[in-house]
């Protein structure tokens, strides 16, 4: 059943019916329950698979959101970190060299790490704004 206002009208009307004649209506009532019981089950599978495709939308718009943040710091000169770039265009590491200017920064990792850290950043090259 898809037409649940007409479902809640019978179920009220069974209920309201069912002091009259106890017999002829219980098994009236007795299925509206039933129908009932498989609405609300069809109503909470819908609310999830809603809710999971709300999620999903969510998700996609705020990973377009961060992919454009991206893009304007890019545009902007600005640099940025190279896994950002590589990701918000959909490029390699090695296109994104051929591109970009390239800009890497070494730091040491402390206690317990140690050992050097790279960070590499790109940004668009001078001659090409």
């Amino acid at each position: 059943m898809t037409n649940y206002k007409e479902l809640i009208e019978r179920l009220y009307k069974s209920h309201k019916d069912y002091g009259e004649g106890r017999t002829q209506n219980f098994f009236r009532v007795s299925l509206d329950c039933k129908e009932a019981a498989n609405a609300i089950e069809t109503l909470t599978t819908e609310l999830a698979e809603e809710r999971h495709r709300h999620d999903r939308l969510q998700d996609w718009d705020r990973g377009l959101t961060e992919q454009g943040e991206i893009l304007k710091r890019l545009i902007n000169g600005e640099w940025v970190d190279s896994c950002d770039v590589e990701a918000a265009l959909g490029l390699t590491f090695a296109e994104c060299v051929k591109r970009f200017e390239m800009n890497r920064i070494a730091t040491w990792n402390p206690y317990p790490l140690n050992g050097q850290r790279v960070d590499v950043q790109f940004r668009i090259k001078k001659g090409d704004t």
